[in-house]
């Protein structure tokens, strides 16, 4: 999560992203393969990417 923040991404949608993607990789995959969904990579969707809002820390309980 870190290093999404660090590249703006939206967390969330890129969590999601990551979700869908890579449960639809069939077989060995390479370190190449996987490297288009770093957190730095430009080959991420763009709304994903340049993510400019605020990050907030949630506590247990609280509701988003």
């Amino acid at each position: 999560m870190s290093s999404a923040k660090l590249n703006n991404l939206n967390i969330y949608k890129y969590i999601n992203y990551l979700l869908s993607e890579l449960s639809q990789l069939d077989g060995y995959v390479t370190e190449f393969e996987l490297e288009k969904y770093l957190p730095w990579s430009i080959e991420l969707p763009e709304e994903i990417r340049n993510f400019d809002g605020e990050y907030k820390v949630l506590e247990i309980g609280e509701e988003k």
